[in-house]
C-alpha cells in the first residue's frame, strides 16, 4: 500500500508538473511579446510561438542558435555586455536594440530578463522577453524632430532678428561708400564685394529659416527647366574640374508650383552636395528633369498628394552613403564635411515640405547617391513669377513732413537716418517705443510716416501701433523685421499697417516705399498688411 500510495504520488505529481509545463507553455505561446528561457548553464531551453514566428525558425534550429542570433551586429556587444553582467550577479536587466525580423528587417525592441530560482533557492536560468517598440521610436523620432525643428524655428528668429540688423546697416552702409565713389574709382570694388557678402550671408540666414518653415512663401507658375539651366551655368565654374555636368530637361515640361528663391536654393544645395560628394576624383553629375507621379515607395512624401509632379533628379557618382548616414542626413547641423554648416540638406527637406512636394534618396557607399525630388505642377491660370521686381520711384516732394524711424539697434538706425537724411527727407528717430510715442505727440501733423521695427524692448510694436493710431488714425506705418509675413500676421493680429519690407533690406526699395506709402492717397489702413518682398541682391 505505501509503495502504491508513493507511486501514484509520484505520479500525480509527475502529471501536475506536466500540466504546469503545458499551461506555462500555452501562456507563453499566446502572449503578445517574444518570450526565451535558459538554464543555469546559459543555453536556452524555449522559445515561445510569436519568437519563433518573428526569427521565421523552427524551435530546434533556435535553441542550437540562442537567443542572441538575430541581434543587429551593431548591438550585439552591448547587449552581451548587459546581459553577462546581470549573469553573473543574478541581477534582472533591459535594454533596448534591433533585432531581425524573419523578412530581413531590423526591429526595435525592448529586451528584459530576470534570473529563476528553485524553491530552495537554487539558481535556475534566466527568463526573457522582447517586445517590438519599432512604432514606438518612429514616434519618439518624429516628436523629436519636431522638438528640433521648433528650437530651430526660436534659434532662426533670433538670428534672423539680430544678424539680418547687422547686415542691414552693412548693406546700408556699403551702398551709402558707393554712391560716393565713382565707377571704377579706388575702394568701389572693395565696397560692391562687401555688400555682395553682406547679402550672402542674409541667404545663409534664409537657409535656416526655410527648413524652419518660417520664409514667407509667394507661389507661382516656376520654369524649373529654365531655372536649372540657369543655376547649372553658375556652378559650373565651382565643381571640380574632374566633374562633367550633364544637364537633361524634358520638352515641354510643365511650371510648377513654387517660390523661385527656395527652388534656386534646392537645386543649388543639391548640384553643391553632389559636387562635393565628388570632391577632386573623376566624376559625373546628372541632373534630370522629366514629368512624374510619386510612387508609394517615396520617402518624405507625408505632404504630397495624388496629381501630376515634375521630377528634378540629381544624381552624382561621388562617394555615396552608408545607411547610418542616410537616417540622419535631414537632421540640421549634421555633417560629414569639415567646416560644414549641416543646413543643406536640411533646408532642402523644408522647402519640399513647403511646396507639398516629396523626396527620396537612393544612395550606397562607393556608389554615389541620387536625389529625386516631386514638386506639385501648377495651376493653368498660374502666372510666371518674375524675379525681378521693382517699386515706382517717387519725387522727393512725396515726402510732406518728416519720417520718424524707430529702430533699438542702433548701427542700424543711425545708418537709416542717415540714408534718408541724405536723400533729402526730414528724419527724427526713436530708439524704443515708448520714446517713439513720446516724440510723436508734439509732431502728430508733421510726421508723415513711421517706419517701425516689430521687435522692440520695453513697448511692444502691437501697442506703438495702437497708441499711435489713437494721436493720429491715419498715420502711415511702415512695419521692418527680420521675421517672416506669417508671424507678422500673428504679431499684429487685428490692426492693419501701410505696408511691410523685411530686413536686410536695399536701401533704394526702403526709400522708395517710404514715398510710395507717403504718396497714396486717403487712409491707407483700410487694406490688410501690404508686404512687400523687396529683399534684393545688392546691386553691383
Amino acid at each position: 500500500m505505501q509503495l502504491g500510495s508513493a507511486g501514484s504520488t509520484e505520479a500525480r505529481t509527475e502529471q501536475a508538473l506536466l500540466e504546469s509545463e503545458e499551461r506555462f507553455r500555452n501562456m507563453a505561446d499566446h502572449a503578445p511579446v517574444l518570450i526565451w528561457v535558459c538554464g543555469p548553464d546559459n543555453l536556452c531551453t524555449f522559445f515561445n510561438k510569436r519568437w519563433l514566428d518573428f526569427v521565421g525558425r523552427r524551435l530546434e534550429a533556435e535553441m542550437r542558435a540562442g537567443w542572441t542570433s538575430s541581434v543587429h551586429p551593431d548591438d550585439l556587444d552591448d547587449v552581451l555586455a548587459t546581459y553577462s553582467s546581470a549573469f553573473e550577479k543574478r541581477q534582472s536587466y533591459q535594454i533596448e536594440h534591433r533585432m531581425c525580423r524573419a523578412d530581413g528587417e531590423y526591429r526595435w525592441v525592448s529586451a528584459s530578463g530576470v534570473p529563476r530560482f528553485s524553491e530552495s533557492g537554487g539558481f535556475s536560468g534566466y527568463i526573457g522577453s522582447c517586445i517590438d517598440i519599432t512604432d514606438l521610436k518612429r514616434t519618439q523620432e518624429q516628436v523629436l524632430r519636431a522638438q528640433k525643428l521648433e528650437n530651430l524655428g526660436v534659434l532662426a528668429g533670433g538670428i534672423a532678428h539680430d544678424f539680418n540688423n547687422l547686415l542691414g546697416s552693412i548693406l546700408i552702409d556699403s551702398d551709402a561708400i558707393r554712391s560716393c565713389l565713382s565707377p571704377g574709382s579706388p575702394g568701389q570694388e572693395e565696397a560692391e564685394r562687401i555688400a555682395r557678402v553682406a547679402t550672402r550671408a542674409a541667404e545663409i540666414v534664409r537657409q535656416l529659416m526655410g527648413y524652419a518653415r518660417k520664409e514667407a512663401a509667394t507661389f507661382a507658375a516656376v520654369d524649373l527647366g529654365q531655372l536649372i539651366i540657369e543655376i547649372s551655368e553658375l556652378i559650373k565654374v565651382s565643381i571640380g574640374k574632374n566633374a562633367i555636368l550633364d544637364v537633361r530637361i524634358a520638352e515641354d515640361l510643365p511650371r510648377v508650383r513654387a517660390k523661385t528663391t527656395q527652388i534656386q536654393q534646392l537645386v543649388m544645395n543639391l548640384l553643391t552636395n553632389a559636387s562635393e560628394a565628388i570632391g577632386a576624383a573623376e566624376g559625373a553629375i546628372t541632373i534630370i528633369a522629366s514629368r512624374a507621379n510619386i510612387p508609394n515607395t517615396v520617402a518624405g512624401g507625408a505632404s504630397a498628394h495624388e496629381g501630376a509632379y515634375v521630377r528634378l533628379d540629381v544624381h552624382d557618382t561621388g562617394c555615396g552613403m552608408s545607411n547610418d548616414i542616410k537616417d540622419r542626413m535631414f537632421e540640421p547641423f549634421f555633417t560629414t564635411k569639415s567646416g560644414g554648416r549641416g543646413l543643406g540638406l536640411a533646408s532642402v527637406q523644408g522647402i519640399v515640405r513647403n511646396h507639398g512636394g516629396a523626396i527620396n534618396v537612393v544612395s550606397s557607399p562607393g556608389e554615389g547617391t541620387c536625389f529625386s525630388v516631386f514638386l506639385p505642377v501648377a495651376a493653368r491660370e498660374a502666372q510666371p513669377i518674375h524675379q525681378e521686381r521693382s517699386l515706382e520711384t517717387y519725387p522727393h516732394s512725396c515726402v510732406a513732413g518728416s519720417v520718424l524711424v524707430v529702430e533699438d539697434e542702433d548701427h542700424l538706425r543711425a545708418a537709416v537716418s542717415k540714408m534718408l537724411r541724405n536723400s533729402g527727407l526730414s528724419v527724427i528717430e526713436a530708439d524704443d517705443g515708448q520714446t517713439a510715442i513720446g516724440l510723436f505727440l508734439p509732431r502728430v501733423e508733421r510726421i508723415a510716416v513711421v517706419l517701425l521695427d516689430m521687435t522692440l524692448p520695453g513697448l511692444p510694436a502691437r501697442e506703438v501701433i495702437t497708441k499711435l493710431r489713437q494721436m493720429r488714425p491715419d498715420v502711415k506705418i511702415i512695419l521692418t523685421t527680420a521675421y517672416s509675413q506669417a508671424e507678422v500676421i500673428n504679431a499684429i493680429g487685428e490692426l492693419t499697417v501701410s505696408a511691410f519690407i523685411r530686413k536686410p533690406y536695399n536701401p533704394t526699395d526702403l526709400l522708395n516705399l517710404i514715398r510710395k506709402v507717403s504718396a497714396a492717397d486717403g487712409n491707407p489702413t483700410i487694406h490688410r498688411v501690404d508686404f512687400e518682398e523687396i529683399t534684393k541682391s545688392a546691386k553691383g
